[in-house]
């Protein structure tokens, strides 16, 4: 029984958003958190052990606000486009600042991040109009006016940087507010004290140190608080989350080195001077080192507001309005924090597209059992291959994928899409692979891709390697794939696909997709002649005829309007000095029956 004394102590402003369903976190706990366990209600005194640890409940009961004074260092990096398949090695931010600050009272919890860092060499190689350094303030309001604003700057490649982004759409500012939450340590341990009825507590281990640590979990938030068992300090605030590729896992804010914090004469709060976003407890996605914390600073008057920024057309993602945050299964938090964080994110896609928004080529109006498809905007075009039973597909990004499911099921009920070769696998062109296998496709993926693909469907893969590329052949058409273990550019799983017309001949159209590697539009290539050369090199080891087509995914431009993905390899090699020599179809056959590789 509590004392009347202690819960007064307790009573602190009530706000609390609901943000994952306790069925989805039991599941989660039970197999990425690894060997909890059993399952317990835990009680205040379990809570009061963590905040003894850090200075006490009366101590807590002071803090109203803090900054993380990120002055020494802010990196980050992105498990969307590393290019091997096991190791997070692409960043994202390689050097910066970040100070992110909070707010609380009667009426809920406010944050602002005011960051910058310099771009890694990837960002800039793909987009070279992009500028090197980033500078960006966001304000995040979880109370009556829920919403999260840029009011400098933006978080996405996809927009003009020249001018501000301004509000996030529902997904992202519901996905912000779930972060403040993981983020506001003192504010966190005040919700679980004020809320202790619906708390639990077990124990997990960590999956690869094998430490056990104690567990608060508050299905209401969506949140695990796991502590040191010895010292009773806060370890991590974990996040669960179910990846496409991964399944069910943890991102945890992992805090060391801590430090006490003034608040005032004599009195302090242990608090980390380091933050780590550690996900599934072996990756860094963010690693923030703090010069210092300031509790309860005296904020500005409009710290904290958002407002709608200067409206600038050229801005595509630029939003007016706010929008209230709210979850989809469509989009599951792991998308969410996985896009928005690499800076891809450009909106919920179903949202704005459905069948209606199809768009079909023919790259030889002559033969059209070859298209090549788009959904919404020229900048992801995949080639849908009709052969006898079924049509393949290459390329497999998210949402789309479904609506070109649903778009056959009206127009071609007769056929289905049988197999699906990604180019890579990378997010934007590998996540909707599930969607296809689902519906009753074989993915088709080079051998070194498929324990990646494997964590996610265990049937229905077909591997290739370089000395037995995928072959499909039928009366209709001839397909291949093919892959290069010889450093192939962008990614190590990097795959080329072809097709032809059955038995073709010379006046036959012969097309190559690509993805990220040359991109069709003015000045294509320029930015890419070294992929381009290694490309047309590639492609003269297993005899691509020199009457070849490339067709790319993406096009090279912010304004794809009216831009072809579709151009001559003469032409590409043309534009960065390679004279191509003159091999007809019978090289390209010759070389598959001697195993010629790439």
């Amino acid at each position: 029984m509590m004392s009347i004394k202690l819960r007064t102590l307790l009573l602190f402003p009530a706000l609390v958003a609901s943000l994952t369903a306790p069925s989805r976190l039991q599941l989660y706990n039970s197999t990425s958190s690894g060997n909890g366990t059993s399952r317990q209600p835990a009680s205040i005194a379990d809570v009061l052990q963590v905040v003894n640890a850090i200075g006490g409940l009366e101590v807590l009961q002071e803090v109203r606000g803090l900054t993380y004074n990120g002055g020494q260092l802010y990196r980050s990096g992105t498990l969307s486009q590393t290019y091997t398949l096991e190791s997070l090695d692409q960043s994202v931010a390689t050097t910066g600042s970040s100070n992110i600050s909070f707010r609380f009272n009667s009426s809920g919890l406010s944050s602002r991040i005011d960051r910058e860092y310099a771009y890694d060499d990837y960002w800039v190689w793909e987009i070279p109009s992009l500028r090197p350094l980033a500078d960006m303030s966001l304000v995040v309001r979880d109370d009556s006016e829920q919403y999260a604003c840029f009011v400098n700057g933006s978080n996405n490649f996809l927009s003009d940087f020249r001018s501000t982004q301004g509000y996030t759409d529902e997904l992202v500012t519901n996905y912000l507010i779930h972060q403040a939450h993981q983020y506001a340590l003192p504010w966190l341990l005040q919700q679980f004290l004020k809320n202790d009825t619906e708390l639990e507590k077990y124990q997990v281990q960590q999956r690869y140190s094998r430490a056990t640590y104690g567990a608060i979990e508050s299905a209401e938030l969506g949140l695990t608080l796991l502590f040191d068992l010895a010292t009773k300090l806060p370890y991590a605030v974990r996040s669960l989350e179910n990846h496409v590729v991964y399944g069910p896992s943890t991102s945890d804010l992992v805090f060391t080195n801590f430090q006490p914090s003034e608040i005032r004469n004599g009195s302090s709060i242990k608090l980390p001077l380091r933050l780590q976003t550690v996900y599934n407890s072996m990756y860094v996605l963010e690693d923030i080192l703090l010069d210092s914390i300031t509790v309860n600073p005296a904020f500005p008057s409009g710290f904290f507001e958002g407002h709608a920024p200067t409206p600038d057309p050229q801005n595509t993602v630029q939003r007016l309005t706010a929008a209230q945050p709210s979850s989809s299964p469509e989009y599951p938090l792991s998308e969410i924090h996985e896009w928005y964080e690499a800076g891809i994110w450009a909106g919920p896609f179903t949202e704005m597209y459905n069948t209606s928004s199809i768009v079909v080529d023919y790259p030889d109006p002559t033969f059209k059992n070859i298209m090549k498809i788009y959904v919404g905007y020229n900048d992801y075009n995949q080639l849908l291959i009709e052969h006898e039973t079924g049509f393949i597909i290459t390329d497999a990004p998210p949402h789309r994928s479904k609506i070109i499911i649903e778009w056959l099921r009206q127009t071609r009920p007769d056929k289905k899409i049988t197999h699906v070769v990604p180019t890579h696998h990378h997010s934007d062109h590998a996540d909707g692979f599930v969607d296809y296998v689902n519906d009753g496709a074989t993915l088709v993926v080079p051998y070194v891709a498929r324990n990646y693909y494997g964590q996610a469907i265990a049937q229905r893969i077909i591997t290739y390697t370089a000395e037995k590329p995928f072959v499909f052949r039928d009366n209709l058409i001839d397909f291949r794939s093919y892959w290069s273990p010889s450093s192939p550019p962008h990614t190590e799983d990097q795959a080329f696909p072809v097709v032809t017309k059955a038995n073709a001949t010379d006046s036959d159209t012969f097309i190559l997709y690509e993805a990220d590697i040359v991109n069709p539009g003015s000045n294509a290539v320029y930015y890419k002649s070294l992929y381009a050369w290694d490309l047309l090199v590639r492609c003269i080891k297993i005899g691509i005829p020199r009457s070849a087509l490339i067709v790319s995914a993406h096009v090279h431009g912010s304004n794809t309007t009216g831009v072809s993905t579709t151009q001559a390899l003469t032409e590409v090699g043309d534009i960065v000095g390679f004279k191509y020599p003159d091999l007809t179809l019978a090289d390209w056959r010759t070389c598959l029956d001697s195993g010629c590789q790439m």
